[in-house]
This record gives C-alpha cells, structure tokens and sequence, in this order.
C-alpha cells in the first residue's frame, strides 16, 4: 500500500485544492490551493504515463468550453497551468464536463453537456501542449423529460478503437470511430425513453451503462 495518495479537488470556484490521505493513520490533510484560471474546473483526470499532468476542462456557462493542461507538483500538491484550447462550444452553451486521455496516450476525449457536442484532439510530444485545433461533433436528439429538450453529452470513453459518447439528452449511447485523422458517428446504442445514460464503465468485451436522470418536477 502506498504511504499517502495526493487527492486534487475541482469543483465550481477558481481553484482546485490539493490535500494528501495518509492510509495507515486515515488522515486527510490540507496542502495548497492553486488558482490556475479556469472556471469552473468540475473534471480533472491525469495523464496514465505522467501523473504530474493534470488536464481540467472548464465547466463554466456565460464563456466558452474549454481543456487546461495544468503541471502539477507531487511534493507541494501545487498547480501552474500550461496550455489551453476551446472545445468548440459558444459562449451561450459552454460547459464542458468531462475529458479523458484515449488508451494510444495521445488524443483527449471531451463532452460538452448544454451544447450537445464531443470534442477530441490530439496532444502535443510534451503531452502538455495540443496539436491542432481539434474536432467537435455536434449531436441531435431530444428525451420526454424536462431537461431531455437536447442532446446532452455527459461523458465521452474510449473503448478498443472506438469513443462511446453517453448522450443523457437523446437517450443513446454514441459510437465514434476515427478514419485516417477524422473522427465520426459510426452508430449509436438507444436506451429506454427518459432513462437519460450519464456514465459508461467499459467491462472487458462488454460495456456496463450506469443510468441515472435528475428528474424535473
């Protein structure tokens, strides 16, 4: 078991804290804020062969989506942001809420809620910077519920050579599957109406779809 694990915190503010759980005393202890601009950075994932490099996407409304590469400090827990790129989105639809690092170690995965869109885009060498301006697609489709009115990209996973969108506004599951250096929709998975598919948890030769819908009232 390891000595301690570094925990780095996001949320709806302008900072992300970093804290430090020591397993063998189950102690929590405060390290450091650090406020690396981005607004509202409610996802962070790292990247799986440098876990110094730290990607946050900017869940924000009234500004658009957007991915941060942050470097982070293992010893301090502190963060100094290195590059950013937009995620296509308009100012009106922003937040972006979900990113993730594709198993080749070199393309980024995002999902834009309000706007109904992924977007995916290759890093650079340092896996810091970004190659290019990406590629957004942009979905269509509508649910019965209240906030079903369209489509709604929760969370975009790779899975073998394909990108699995959960579509929670249109009730699907999306397939992308990349020609060359274009990605497109290859397919969908639909799911009951109102059922509004949020998270995807890939199982070996299967996929296992985690539904759940904040129902308005």
């Amino acid at each position: 078991m390891a000595a301690s694990f570094l925990i780095l915190v996001g949320g709806y503010t302008s900072v992300i804290t970093s804290l430090r759980f020591t397993p063998s005393t189950s102690s929590l202890t405060y390290l450091t804020q650090s406020n690396v601009g981005v607004q509202s950075p409610s996802w962070l994932t790292t990247h799986p062969s440098n876990s110094s490099i730290v990607y946050a996407t900017r869940e924000a409304w009234g500004t658009t989506g957007a991915i941060y590469s942050l470097l982070l400090n293992t010893t301090t827990g502190s963060l100094t942001s290195k590059a950013s790129i937009s995620t296509g989105t308009s100012v009106s639809n922003g937040g972006t809420v979900y990113v993730e690092v594709l198993s080749d170690g070199t393309t980024l995965a995002a999902s834009n809620y309000n706007a109904g869109s992924a977007f995916l885009v290759s890093l650079g060498s340092d896996k810091l910077s970004f190659s290019g301006s990406g590629q957004t697609l942009q979905f269509s489709g509508s649910g019965p519920l209240p906030n079903q009115l369209s489509a709604h990209a929760h969370q975009s996973v790779g899975y073998n050579n394909e990108v699995l969108v959960a579509d929670l506004g249109s009730d699907k599951v999306r397939r992308l599957t990349k020609s060359g250096t274009t990605w497109s929709e290859s397919g969908s998975i639909s799911f009951p109406a109102g059922s509004g598919p949020r998270h995807i948890v890939p199982l070996s030769e299967c996929h296992r779809q985690i539904q759940t819908l904040e129902k308005t009232e």
